[in-house]
């Protein structure tokens, strides 16, 4: 994440309760404080995906205010992989 921060200095990283099945880390773009979007990863050395890490992404989001689920961005990498897609900015995730 400390990678991250370097590039997109104005993301807010978030630890997420991964035993809640929550993902690692949520990380919110607030480049646009009336649609905040929320990345909710689930970082795997070597990549792989996530399976039930990530099935309530949404509770996580919540505690920031985010409540639609169009706002929340879930995804699974390794680090290399979760860095290129979020430095890239909200409109590159979901290509």
């Amino acid at each position: 994440m400390k990678k991250l921060l370097e590039k997109r200095p104005n993301l807010q990283v978030y630890r997420t309760h991964g035993e809640k099945f929550q993902g690692d880390f949520m990380v919110v773009d607030p480049s646009d404080p009336k649609n905040l979007v929320a990345y909710v990863v689930d970082r795997k050395m070597g990549g792989g995906n996530a399976g039930q890490q990530l099935k309530n992404a949404m509770n996580a989001a919540g505690h920031v205010g985010i409540t639609y689920p169009s706002q929340v961005i879930t995804g699974a990498g390794d680090t290399a992989k979760l860095l290129d897609l979020m430095s890239r900015g909200r409109g590159e995730w979901n290509k």
